[in-house]
């Protein structure tokens, strides 16, 4: 009966093994992965936009997203990601202007009132780095309404923030006046410049049908960007005939990161409903209801 139960033990053992062997693969096949959308918009050009894959465990800070994108990109160095503050980003370093100037974010295209260690990253968010100085010299963030796209106009505006004697917000819609505009038409393209009520009026001949990429554009004397640039993607489509338009920002469906894992939007430890550990599970549990039963028969022998 000893050799008998030995060789239970042993068969126990290889069964606990198999299990063990199980469970470290099913972590990690399950490594979690979350897909965002990060755009870097430097002084005078714009320097990353993608949607990148990004593993992590548990949650995912902005400061983590970054630090891999930091890593896996060639073209990308942001300075300052292990201490919280980002202060310089391919060589283009915060407070060049003399002012309040440096490097902003926006999540979702709202501010987080948090460092970016404090964020905590969703699937499909997206990421915006910027260079200005909103609290100094200004910086608008300009929206584009082509409701009257059939007679040329575009009206640029934005809501701006500034606070009372309380220190109160108050949000004002103002023109986005004096900032260049790029309007693409086929292969050729032509600028205007905002009036007073942040309108341009194109040229008939360049309201083709079909989309169009357009740009806005705005710097101080010294350099320093006073608008925020559109994405390099947006654009407006201008229907057969002319009477309804569309304004879209499309996210880039190409990857720039080597990403292995399958996407889920919600951390993940395990799985204990996995076929294989299921199984393993009922062998186990009937091995150790022999080795109760043989326990019995010997007693009763």
């Amino acid at each position: 009966m000893n050799h008998i139960l030995k060789r239970t033990i042993c068969l126990v053992l290889s069964v606990v093994l198999l299990l063990s062997i199980s469970t470290i693969t099913l972590f990690a096949e399950n490594e979690t992965t979350m897909n965002i959308t990060l755009r870097i918009e430097g002084i005078d050009a714009n320097m990353f936009y993608d949607t990148v894959e990004v593993p992590y465990t548990d949650t995912l800070t902005l400061q983590a997203a970054l630090q891999y994108v930091d890593a896996q990109e060639d073209s990308i160095t942001i300075t300052g990601l292990d201490s919280g503050y980002i202060s310089d980003i391919n060589d283009e370093a915060g407070g060049v202007f003399g002012g309040w100037d440096g490097w902003l974010y926006k999540v979702n295209f709202e501010e987080p009132v948090v460092g970016i260690d404090g964020v905590l990253l969703q699937d499909g968010d997206n990421v915006l780095l910027y260079y200005g100085d909103p609290y100094g010299v200004g910086m608008q963030f300009p929206v584009a309404d082509t409701s009257r796209i059939v007679d040329g106009i575009i009206k640029f505006t934005s809501s701006d923030t500034t606070f009372d004697q309380s220190f109160n917000p108050v949000v004002t819609v103002n023109p986005v006046v004096g900032a260049t505009v790029t309007w693409y038409y086929g292969n050729s393209s032509a600028t205007y410049t905002t009036d007073s009520n942040g309108e341009i009026k194109i040229a008939a001949a360049q309201i083709t049908e079909g989309a169009h990429r357009i740009q806005v554009a705005k710097t101080g004397e010294s350099g320093i960007p006073l608008v925020l640039r559109f994405a390099s993607d947006f654009t407006v489509t201008v229907t057969e005939n002319n009477s309804q338009t569309t304004s879209s920002t499309v996210i880039p469906t190409t990857t720039s990161t080597v990403a292995t894992q399958t996407e889920s939007s919600s951390p993940q430890t395990g799985d204990i409903t996995n076929p294989l550990v299921y199984l393993l599970s009922i062998i186990l549990t009937g091995i150790i209801m022999i080795v109760g039963k043989g326990r019995i028969h010997s007693y009763e022998k």
